[in-house]
Parts: structure tokens; sequence; C-alpha cells
């Protein structure tokens, strides 16, 4: 269903709510412009598609071009009826251009689950390091209402003049005395108070982790080159960010939730919805929903969600650690002010810049993946 005729004639029949959101997404690319416009930047394709084969009544078996443009699966919401999506598209064959089905998984519509990103960025020992980090709390409500309180309740501590929900915790900020020492709320801290909280805050991470309702992933991309072009660095982020943003959609969508993608605004958002809009314009979006609807990035105020703040934590963690290591292979003698493994297990995604992904998930940095015939092997 592409033209916006038979799409009116949808919303009349069926009185979709045009402002809900999953109506919101689908009705965007009903328009021939709206299509036309949108490029398809992705480049990665998960392992477990790679050999996924499907048969034409001609007898012609094929992989399906899984990145190339076409319009999306539709999704709506209707507020008698509930989901209405395909279960089924047609992809050509290649050699005789015989249209095969495609079956779409249909995973259950259990409601929603807000994810929360952020990216952290460093130059050493001539690469750069880019990540990307995502949380959600997918625990009960009891168990989320207790992790809120106990985390506002160490903010309250760091900070004791400022409701906890009033200012944003910022890792940078917190590891460096020139910036908190500026700060009213923060300026009478001292750098061993702050470790002693911010360790708390990673081991309450950690056991919320560990029990299963927190969901952490982080993906990282290190690329040879201390200097890149704006061309260089746009590429390699939205390499990183989308090959953990597909993975969390796939691992969100698969235990029948849709996902609901925040981020901290920051001026420079346009590429991630540019990234995220080209995407579902292919098959493999099709795919990894399990037939589910998902909410385009929002970029909103840090303020909005302490999640934001876990985000951030997470990556700089990851980014400290790969400085560190990075300094290490320079001569320095640096090690990370805090210990990572306190948060437990991260769903990693990793790259050295050769276009191929590895998947890990481990208490602590895979550095043995990561950094194997690499010149940080033995500085991790």
């Amino acid at each position: 269903m592409t033209s916006y005729d038979s799409i009116n004639d949808l919303i009349r029949d069926l009185s979709l709510d045009r402002n809900h959101w999953i109506n919101k997404e689908s009705f965007r690319f009903v328009r021939k412009p709206s299509f036309d416009r949108t490029a398809v930047n992705i480049k990665h394709v998960p392992n477990e598609l790679i050999g996924y084969t499907l048969h034409c009544k001609n007898g012609h078996t094929f992989s399906p071009d899984w990145l190339k443009k076409r319009h999306p699966v539709s999704t709506f919401f209707c507020k008698e009826r509930g989901l209405l999506r395909q279960s089924m598209c047609h992809v050509e064959c290649p050699v005789c251009s015989t249209q095969v089905e495609f079956n779409i998984p249909q995973a259950q519509y259990n409601g929603e689950l807000e994810v929360y990103g952020d990216e952290a960025h460093r130059v050493v020992d001539g690469k750069n390091v880019f990540i990307y980090s995502f949380i959600s709390f997918s625990g009960c409500t009891d168990n989320k209402n207790k992790f809120e309180a106990e985390y506002c309740n160490i903010k309250r501590k760091l900070a004791p003049s400022i409701p906890p929900k009033n200012w944003v915790l910022h890792m940078k900020e917190l590891t460096s005395k020139e910036k908190w020492s500026k700060q009213a709320h923060l300026k009478h801290l001292d750098s061993s108070t702050i470790y002693e909280y911010v360790n708390h805050i990673l081991d309450l991470i950690g056991r919320y982790n560990k029990n299963g309702d927190l969901n952490i992933y982080s993906s990282s991309g290190i690329v040879v080159g201390e200097v890149l072009s704006k061309k260089e660095k746009n590429e390699i982020r939205s390499n990183v960010y989308n090959s953990v943003l597909m993975r969390v959609v796939r691992e969100t969508t698969t235990h029948n939730l849709a996902p609901k993608f925040y981020f901290e605004k920051t001026g420079d958002d346009g590429w991630a919805k540019n990234l995220f809009d080209g995407g579902r314009l292919t098959l493999l979006w099709a795919y990894i929903t399990n037939g589910l609807p998902v909410m385009s990035p929002q970029f909103v105020s840090p303020i909005t969600s302490l999640y934001l703040e876990v985000a951030d934590i997470v990556s700089y963690l990851v980014a400290r650690y790969l400085y560190c290591v990075g300094r290490r292979a320079e001569g320095a003698n640096l090690s990370p002010e805090f210990d990572i493994s306190r948060i437990e297990k991260v769903r990693y995604v990793l790259t050295n810049g050769d276009g191929n992904w590895l998947t890990e998930t481990s208490k602590g940095f895979p550095s043995d993946v990561i950094f194997k015939g690499t010149n940080w092997e033995n500085y991790a």
C-alpha cells in the first residue's frame, strides 16, 4: 500500500488516529517525494542473514538483497482492532524477476520499551575511537521505581543543594575538577568523594543489569588515522551507530516490545535520523523488527530522563578504557579510574575498522576479541 489515496481511505474506514506514533511513522513514506528523497546508507547485514536464501517457482535459489531500497512494510494502530500489519511482502528473483513471497516474522505486541542512547569519541595513538551505547529498563514497574529512587538518592548525596532531577550527571564533567568546581551544586566535592559515589552508581547499574532489569548495549569502532575528514567521521560513526541499533531493534522486538528511541539533543542530529529513515526502506528492517513498529529517534533535553545519564556513564566507561589502552600503547602509565566490569555484562558490538563486525556479551570489555592481532593487544 503506497498511494496516498489508499492511505486516506484506510484512515477514514478504520478511524485511524493520525497522531498516534505508530501511524505517524507509517504515514511518512506513503507520498512519493518522501520516499524518493530518502537515501539508504546502511551497509551492514547481520551474520545470521548471510546464508539466508529464497526459492522462486522457476527453481532459482538466491539470497535477497537486504539493503535494496523498497517501500516499507505498513504497520498501523487501530483503537478498536489493535495493531494492523503486513505479514508478507514480495522479493524479486534476480535471475527471472519472479516475485517471491517473503514472510515477515510476527512477534506479539506486548507494549513499548523506551531506549536511551549516548555517544563518545576519543582520539589516541593515531586512531579515532567511536562509541555508541544504548540503555533500556525492561523490568517490572516496582523494580524500575526502586532503581530510579536509589539512583536519585546517590545523586542527592553528590549534590544535596539541588533536587536530583534538576541537574544532569555527565561523567566528563564529574571527572574534571576544572569543570565540576565551576558548578554551584558540585564545587564542594573532592575527587575521592566523586569516585566513591560514582562507584555506588556503577554497582547499582550492575545489580539491576545482573538481574535482567537493565539492558546495556555498546558499540565500538576503532579506526586508524588521527585526522579524519568530516565525511569519514560521519561514515564511521554511522556504521558504529547502525550496528548497535540493529541489535537493539532485533532483540527488543524479539521480546515482543516496540522500541522508542531517545537521544540527547546536540544540534548535530540530522544524520542519525536520516540513517534511521533509510533503514526503514529495506527488507532488512522488515526482518529485524519482527513485524512491530519502531519509533524514529527523538532528540530531547538531557534533563528528560536519568537513563540518558546511564547511557552517558556506559559510553564514558568504554571510551575511557579504550583511551587508556591507547595511551599505554603510546608509552604512558595510565589506567581507568573506574572498573567497567562493575556494571556487569554488556552486549558489545565491535569493529577494528576492517568492516567486519563482532558481537560479544561479556563482563568487562572483550579486549581479547577486538585487539587480537593489533598493536593494542599487549596493552589491554
